[in-house]
């Protein structure tokens, strides 16, 4: 791999409020609110349930990848190649699917009762479909784990130990590797995806009638991951059609 040049340094790298800050909070707010209210209460009722802090996040973070990739769509003359227009609205739509099964599509909104065929089948009575069966919710959250994890942690100690910048590398790569600004989120994934995996196996946080563990907290930074990665190539689009503009 050699390095080309390409439209990115310093110009398009978001500001370190996105790739550090923001990060870093999303994993120390929601442990701080275990801290507050006897039986952690503030964080069961304000930060887990389906009106909580952290499911607004996840949706909003939703909500702005599926912008953001539809933007890389809507700039496709200046992508350099075909299929990532493409590749950008499978984003959109996941993003899309994603917002709309946090929210069961409008039921946590309009408060509308479950359609009785649906919560026979649904875990958790609600009008969504990665509740009707584990596979349907965990196959596709664990290959996007395992996907950040690979991409955002362990490619990059590679590349490092290998003395090659994945921003530098050369042709598709360029465009479809997850670059330096996802780093820190990926740490970020990482740890609350092995605290949840403690939880779930010693029930270390329970009590009466609960069992509190990370999975939500998780999905939310998952979900940001993602929105930095799209939002990092839509920087980069942008860019390569400024410059062509110009020239």
């Amino acid at each position: 791999m050699t390095a080309i040049n390409s439209p990115h340094d310093e110009s398009l790298e978001l500001t370190r409020t996105f790739t550090l800050v923001i990060p870093i909070l999303l994993v120390v707010v929601p442990f701080a609110a275990l801290l507050i209210g006897e039986d952690y209460s503030f964080y069961r009722t304000r930060m887990i349930t389906e009106a909580g802090l952290i499911e607004h996040a996840t949706v909003l973070f939703s909500v702005l990848g599926f912008v953001f990739a539809l933007l890389v769509v809507a700039n496709r003359k200046s992508c350099p190649r075909p299929w990532m227009t493409y590749f950008m609205l499978l984003f959109a739509l996941g993003f899309f699917y994603i917002a709309g099964e946090e929210i069961s599509w409008g039921q946590h909104l309009f408060k509308w009762d479950t359609p009785q065929w649906i919560g026979e089948a649904n875990r958790q009575n609600e009008t969504n479909l990665h509740n009707l069966h584990l596979s349907l919710d965990r196959i596709p959250k664990t290959i996007i784990g395992v996907g950040i994890v690979l991409s955002g942690i362990l490619w990059p100690l590679f590349s490092h130990y290998r003395g090659v910048k994945i921003e530098n590398v050369e042709g598709d790569w360029y465009w479809l590797w997850p670059n330096s600004v996802v780093r820190v989120t990926a740490v970020c994934f990482l740890i609350v995806w092995l605290l949840d995996r403690l939880m779930v196996q010693t029930d270390l946080l329970s009590g009466e009638g609960y069992s509190i563990g990370f999975q939500e907290h998780r999905e939310m930074i998952m979900l940001y991951f993602l929105l930095l990665y799209t939002a990092s190539i839509y920087l980069r689009v942008k860019a390569r059609g400024e410059t062509a503009g110009s020239s």
